[in-house]
């Protein structure tokens, strides 16, 4: 029996995120164990909510291992996020997986570590069919926040940053497919957000003629070809 490769995944919330990793045997077809580990694991869910927002501080949505939604500042859990890094190389992954799109700043590790965020920025380009793109964030608070990390990382675009939430049950696309269906100069819409799963793209693509990226499928696929993952 073959033995499986042991890659780590680092949230920003609290593991396991089944939601995300139920997606993953889609591209490492049994030959991977994943090893989690979140920076809020140690928290309730009333110890999350208690921490404050310090004004012009970046919001990071996530959420609790129970499924609950949160919100908190990047200042309150870059620490937490390297002490899983290196927590996840002490426990013999070969290769991390940032379960972020966000903006997190830089890391230590003796080992790979792909960030959703960096991968997107060499993909875009490269699907884009026209010069605008829509995201879909998970929070309204993060609207503009998102806009403005996007202008930044490809200027030669123009963005629109929609709140959609995948923590809610179900996700509402309603008004977001409205805003998309009007826009005719829209290239590609990016699930902005690890908790978007290939389940909700598959639903949005029924309503929504735009071309759709979503960032877990993009952080699987260049993860197994990485691995050398063979079918």
């Amino acid at each position: 029996m073959m033995k499986k490769r042991k890659i780590g995944a680092v949230t920003v919330g609290q593991s396991p995120r089944t939601d995300i990793t139920a997606d993953a045997d889609t591209f490492f077809h049994g030959q991977v164990e994943i090893l989690e580990s979140g920076a809020l694991d140690s928290y309730s869910l009333e110890e999350v909510q208690s921490l404050s927002r310090p004004e012009g501080d970046y919001l990071l949505t996530s959420r609790m291992r129970d499924g609950a939604e949160v919100h908190v500042a990047r200042s309150h859990i870059l620490l937490n996020l390297q002490k899983c890094i290196s927590h996840l190389e002490y426990l013999g992954a070969e290769l991390i997986l940032m379960f972020c799109t966000g903006e997190l700043g830089s890391f230590c590790s003796s080992i790979p570590l792909l960030e959703p965020g960096a991968l997107l920025r060499q993909t875009v380009p490269l699907a884009c069919s026209s010069r605008h793109i829509i995201t879909l964030t998970p929070s309204p608070a993060q609207a503009d926040q998102s806009e403005r990390r996007w202008r930044s990382w490809l200027p030669e675009f123009t963005f629109t940053s929609l709140p959609v939430s995948p923590y809610a049950v179900p996700p509402d696309f309603s008004e977001a497919i409205k805003t998309i269906s009007r826009s005719s100069d829209t290239g590609l819409v990016i699930m902005d957000c690890l908790g978007f799963s290939m389940q909700m793209k598959k639903e949005l693509e029924k309503q929504c003629t735009k071309k759709i990226l979503l960032p877990r499928e993009v952080l699987f696929s260049k993860a197994a070809d990485l691995l050398e993952i063979s079918k």
